[in-house]
């Protein structure tokens, strides 16, 4: 049985400040994975305000975010070009796009923060079996997810502070 030629997958993290980069450390994948592999090189996150009625009959604010996620795929082809000849610029063809209620863009954040808590655990009890993943790689996802934190932390504490204005401002 003929064996699917390897394709290198680079995956080159989007740097950021105070994080070390593991871009220059390349991962070798054979076979569907390396056919799948997409690399997210940026997304956005829009507020989009649009007026609603709350069920006492009030006009009210309905707060919504354009979510749209950018990226390409990390094959390197055998034919060079070919891979980067799908992106149209830096940021890459536009891979999501949804328009979102506020709390559920706030879920969905919540959700993933779960997921990779536990994509993390069972990683981490995996490669006690003598395998792990680069260091840098590490290192370099550690550090995305405490910028999360802060990030998810002020947005937090501003909402509170809102909530905890003065009512007339907020009921008028």
């Amino acid at each position: 049985m003929k064996q699917p030629a390897k394709k290198r997958a680079k995956a080159t993290p989007k740097k950021a400040q105070g994080v070390v980069d593991a871009r220059n450390e390349n991962v070798e994948l054979a076979g569907a994975f390396a056919e799948r592999l997409d690399q997210i090189r940026t997304s956005t996150a829009t507020l989009v305000v649009a007026t609603g009625r709350g069920g006492d009959g009030r006009d009210v604010l309905v707060p919504l975010m354009d979510w749209q996620v950018f990226g390409t795929k990390l094959v390197e082809l055998d034919k060079p070009g070919e891979a980067d000849a799908e992106a149209p610029d830096e940021s890459g063809l536009r891979m999501h796009s949804s328009l979102l209620l506020f709390e559920n863009l706030a879920f969905l954040m919540q959700d993933l923060g779960y997921d990779m808590r536990e994509a993390v655990r069972i990683l981490a009890l995996q490669a006690k079996g003598g395998i792990a993943p680069p260091e840098s790689r590490m290192r370099y996802t550690a550090g995305m997810l405490r910028l999360a934190c802060e990030y998810m932390t002020v947005a937090a504490d501003q909402i509170e502070a809102e909530l905890a204005g003065p009512v007339a401002t907020r009921e008028a």
